[in-house]
């Protein structure tokens, strides 16, 4: 039962990253960095996307400069030891 779950899981997931990179990248040309781990970071042109903030920039209706405008805002963040303000709130907010 748990192995077909997972099959599921790792199906859908990958389903999500496609239509994410589809969306946002016009491509399906990218590859989970973790040895093909399907839920660890995603990598597709030199930027790193978690499933989470992969589902959230669809939910919350991001375009393409919304996104690269948030991911460089979060780069900032960490080098100056900041907490970026979220995905859902930085939009409202901008």
């Amino acid at each position: 039962m748990f192995d077909i779950k997972l099959k599921e899981y790792n199906k859908i997931t990958d389903e999500i990253a496609t239509i994410f990179c589809k969306k946002y990248f016009k491509t399906d040309d990218y590859y989970w960095v973790a040895d093909d781990c399907i839920d660890g970071p995603l990598y597709i042109n030199d930027m790193f996307f978690s499933l989470e903030d992969m589902l959230n920039y669809m939910k919350y209706k991001y375009n393409f400069g919304q996104l690269t405008r948030y991911y460089y805002y979060t780069l900032d963040c960490a080098e100056n030891g900041e907490n970026p303000i979220c995905i859902r709130d930085w939009k409202r907010l901008k």
